[in-house]
């Protein structure tokens, strides 16, 4: 084995192809996984994609995102049992997480002789790890399931999340935006106030009735 990697990890590597589609399949439904999040978070927040998706894009972490996904659900009073799945997704995504991150960055090697497939694990929390560790087969395959359940569950809280909108509760202006001050009406905020309200209400003051010509 090597660890003076080259274009190739070293000369004369190659992944098995069981491995290849391992890795492949790992890495995908974990980008899957991430998008679903996403996508609950832009519909929860009420905002279209493209806008969602600069404020997702700075959340580097999973957990990040998923206690914004939290937050929201709590703002929009989504039911107990949805934000209770979506605590107990979090929680079990980290397993996922940790295959994923570990597959993508762990370095591979090969054994010259078995051409055993092997990663160099490198690590420092509180104790240094630092060294081959072989990988068979049927570890890589349920590694690829323990990631695939994962993104299947972000799917269904997705969907479980776009079947609820319709039936949320309206949120008071008040705590869609605390500081517009209602008693001088809504038409007298700042324009960038009524910018951002994702649920305006309806003006205070109506507008005299059009004069018949």
């Amino acid at each position: 084995m090597s660890d003076s990697p080259k274009d190739e990890p070293y000369p004369g590597f190659e992944f098995p192809d069981d491995y290849a589609q391992c890795i492949a399949k790992i890495i995908s439904f974990w980008s899957a996984l991430e998008y679903n999040v996403n996508l609950s978070v832009w519909h929860l927040a009420g905002v279209y994609p493209a806008v969602g998706a600069c404020i997702t894009e700075q959340i580097y972490t999973l957990d990040g995102r998923t206690k914004a996904l939290l937050a929201l659900l709590k703002l929009r009073r989504a039911p107990d049992e949805l934000t209770s799945r979506v605590n107990k997704f979090s929680e079990k995504s980290r397993k996922a997480q940790d295959i994923r991150n570990k597959i993508a960055h762990h370095t591979w090697h090969q054994g010259i002789e078995t051409k055993q497939m092997l990663q160099l694990e490198i690590g420092a929390k509180r104790t240094l790890t630092y060294g081959f560790k072989p990988v068979p087969i049927a570890v890589m395959k349920a590694d690829q399931d323990t990631v695939r359940n994962a993104m299947r569950e972000a799917v269904k809280i997705r969907d479980t999340i776009e079947a609820a909108l319709p039936t949320l509760p309206k949120i008071p202006l008040v705590a869609l935006h605390p500081t517009v001050l209602l008693n001088l009406g809504h038409e007298r905020t700042r324009s960038s106030d009524k910018t951002f309200l994702l649920f305006p209400p309806k003006p205070l003051r109506q507008l005299p009735p059009a004069k018949k010509k």
